[in-house]
């Protein structure tokens, strides 16, 4: 994925338009999310939540897919990076017990 962000970056026609599908694609998927959970952010992870192209006009893309585009969730980018879930599984043995508070 980093070589076609890359290509996209330099204006590649086909990297382009595989990025645009799959803008469109990840906007498709969050709109069903914000249908069903009416959630106020959406926190992006993973290795291609590192590119910053993604970001680029997605919350357009995603007004697109909802009934009541008024106040959209935002999109953002994690801060953890990659190592999220790794913390998250970290933490659930405590998080489970409740001596997290």
């Amino acid at each position: 994925s980093k070589e076609i962000f890359e290509l996209e970056v330099n204006r590649e026609p086909s990297a382009m338009s595989v990025v645009q599908e799959y803008k469109r694609d990840l906007a498709k998927f969050l709109g069903n999310l914000s249908q069903a959970y009416d959630p106020h952010l959406f926190v992006l992870g993973g290795g291609i939540s590192n590119e910053s192209g993604i970001y680029k006009n997605l919350e357009v893309h995603l007004i697109d897919q909802l009934f009541l585009a008024e106040h959209p969730p935002a999109i953002r980018k994690n801060m953890l990076g990659d190592s999220a879930g790794v913390i998250g599984a970290a933490i659930l043995p405590w998080w489970s017990t409740g001596d997290l508070a």
